[in-house]
Parts: C-alpha cells; structure tokens; sequence
C-alpha cells in the first residue's frame, strides 16, 4: 500500500530505475522496487518471510495435488488394488511432475503474475458451479468433477496465454469479463453433457457421504 503513495505511477518507478527492461515494467514491479527502500535488517527479514512463504505454499501444494492425484484417480480408476508401496511411489513421482510442470509454467510461459491469477480466477469461476451442484443434484460423480477440473484448467490456459483481451473485449465489457463468461460456458455445458452420459453414484454411496 505504501507502493501506491511512493510510486503512484509505473512512470514514477522507471524514472528512479531507469534501466529496468520494459518488459518487467508491470504493476507487480512494485514490491521490489520497495525493497531498495529497506536497511539490511529489514530486507533480511522481508527475505526469510517470503522464502518461508514460498517454501509453505509449494509444500502444501505439492501434496495436496499429489493426494488427489493418488487418491482420487490413481487408486480409484486406474489401480485400485495398489499396495501402499505403489501408492508411495506414485505419489513421489506426482510429485517431481507436478514441481516440473509448475517450474516450467512460471519460468517460461506465464509473463507476469497477474496471468497466473487470472488463470486461477478462470478456472474457479468455470468449476465452481459443479462444486455447489453436487449437493443438490444427485446425479453428478466423480467423473463429472474430473471433466470439470480438466476442461475449466485447459479453457483458462488458452485464454489466458494464447488470447489477447483486446481480441475479446465488447463496447460494454472489458476482455477478462468476456473471457470469464466464455469460460463459465464452456465448462458449465461440459459438465452438464458429462453428468447426462455417465452413470451416477451408486445410491448406497450416496447415501453413505450424506
């Protein structure tokens, strides 16, 4: 917030750092640019506090999606009688390609922070819907979440990385809306087709998670 009142404008940051590349010169250019504001006992703290915070959100996710990974598909669909062993084992190799995908993602694709954020925003608006649904309409699975996290993922990597929003945008919506609409769309009809074609749960395990 302090950013806002220091540095109003990103033309206030090139003129103090006038050798920044114009390529980083984005709004997230912000919270380094404030660091140089700092004394060394300051900035190592600030430095601890984000190693610790990345180090916390990497490990958690990490094994969350590993879980999920092994839980909820591996063992489910694809090899249910897996030992522990094959499940450990899974879950490691979850692991690595999860961290590589991530890397690669962040380090050679994504530009800035704010795309990873609106790939994340496009993805939750497209499968929030089923999220809700789940509790109410008793014919949607496990298959159904899995198109939805599937389909609503994809849409909001193409549309993020490969779409401009000025591609998009209308005289009274601005592009990130219209790609929000385009998303919610999509998955929502993917989804519903999903839950139409499939088998539902059986009734003695629905009525077991009530």
């Amino acid at each position: 917030m302090a950013s806002l009142i220091i540095y109003p404008e990103l033309s206030d940051i090139q003129a103090e750092f006038p050798g920044i590349d114009p390529k980083y010169l984005k709004d997230d250019i912000a919270y380094p640019a404030m660091l140089t504001k700092l004394g060394p006992g300051w900035l190592g703290l600030v430095v601890a506090s984000i190693i610790a915070a990345y180090m916390s959100t990497i490990g958690t996710h990490l094994n969350w999606g590993s879980s999920y990974v092994v839980n909820d598909f591996y063992k489910r669909f694809v090899k249910p009688d897996a030992t522990e062993r094959q499940m450990v084992t899974m879950g490691r190799i979850t692991t690595v390609l999860l961290m590589v995908f991530a890397g690669t993602l962040s380090l050679t694709i994504l530009d800035n922070a704010t795309e990873a954020f609106n790939i994340l925003l496009l993805t939750g608006a497209g499968s929030g819907a089923v999220y809700i649904m789940r509790w109410f309409w008793w014919r949607i699975n496990a298959i159904t979440e899995i198109v939805t996290m599937v389909v609503a993922t994809i849409i909001a990597l193409i549309l993020v990385l490969l779409v401009e929003d000025q591609q998009v945008e209308t005289a009274i919506l601005d592009g990130f809306t219209v790609k929000l609409l385009i998303t919610v769309g999509i998955v929502t009809i993917s989804w519903i087709v999903t839950t139409l074609i499939t088998q539902p749960e059986k009734e003695r395990g629905i009525e077991g998670f009530l």
